[in-house]
């Protein structure tokens, strides 16, 4: 299975079809920032058609850098918090299987829960202070974990060997 979508990025799957309306999978993924794993559950009644996907996945900490100077420009300095960005997520959605012998496109959307913890907060609050020459001293005793839950899309095609 390929696929690419948001906050999944890009991923590449095994794919199991225990039954001709159950499609379970498991693989790996890139985001532009770092490497993750997911894996999910799609059921699909009909064999084709619509389908309802529950799937979760986890993207390694990494520097977002790079990718922010490509959409920031080269002015762009880098930035302590985003030394170390990944996350966890998870996604119900509702689909429409194309296909259903050896290859079936799909498109899924539907909502995400999204789960991050921030790094390197404190030095970023305290490079932000001193260029602005603020008195005004923030700190946090840990990393704070970030929650958010959104729509989300996701589309690819499955190829099946057997």
């Amino acid at each position: 299975m390929v696929g690419v979508g948001v906050p999944d990025g890009g991923q590449g799957a095994l794919v199991v079809r225990p039954v001709s309306w159950v499609r379970l999978h498991a693989g790996g993924g890139y985001n532009m920032i770092s490497k993750g794993i997911h894996g999910g559950v799609a059921l699909i009644p009909f064999g084709a058609g619509p389908s309802f996907i529950l799937e979760g996945g986890r993207y390694f900490d990494g520097d977002a850098n790079g990718v922010a100077r490509k959409f920031a420009g080269s002015a762009f300095q880098d930035q302590a918090v985003l030394q170390r960005v990944g996350y966890d997520y998870a996604n119900a959605h509702l689909g429409l299987e194309l296909g259903k012998q050896r290859f079936t496109f799909f498109l899924h959307a539907g909502m995400s829960y999204v789960r991050a913890t921030v790094h390197n907060l404190n030095t970023q609050i305290g490079d932000s202070a001193s260029v602005n020459g603020s008195g005004t001293t923030v700190t946090f005793g840990q990393d704070p974990v970030v929650k958010a839950m959104g729509p989300s899309l996701k589309l690819g095609f499955v190829l099946y060997l057997s």
